[in-house]
């Protein structure tokens, strides 16, 4: 079976910003990740378990959030690139999100003609010789 294109919608994910938080035990602070990103992986991963196949390498991946409810236009699309890769390291579509297996990411926003539709984050991976459907050329 050849699999050069999986593509899976998943809910948006937290914003990078919003992974880790400050815990303070006994004179002593420490990072763990925050429960609404906790949330949102096993919601994802889930979700890339039951759809995507593990990875042909090398790989692009393809982020595009399609606005709506759950998303802010004033919000930085950066922001979802980090929570994407590492879910599909986590579901174990990805053994790893180095350079040897990930070539290439780009994430997209594309407003949504019905505003009260909710939000969605659109994830293609496509074989690095490929060009998958939803990525959009250089201006």
């Amino acid at each position: 079976m050849d699999r050069v294109e999986q593509t899976v919608v998943v809910p948006i994910p937290p914003s990078t910003n919003g992974i880790w938080r400050v815990v303070r035990r006994r004179h002593r602070s420490s990072m763990v990740l925050s429960r609404n990103y906790r949330n949102w992986l096993t919601i994802t991963t889930a979700l890339m378990r039951q759809q995507l196949h593990p990875a042909q390498y090398p790989c692009r991946v393809i982020i595009t959030i399609t606005g709506g409810k759950g998303w802010r236009v004033t919000r930085d699309l950066d922001n979802v690139i980090k929570p994407v890769v590492d879910a599909l390291r986590y579901a174990h579509v990805l053994p790893d999100d180095s350079c040897q297996y990930v070539v290439y990411v780009s994430a997209a926003y594309v407003e949504n003609a019905r505003k009260s539709s909710p939000a969605e984050c659109i994830i293609t991976i496509a074989q690095a010789n490929q060009t998958p459907n939803n990525a959009r050329p250089a201006q």
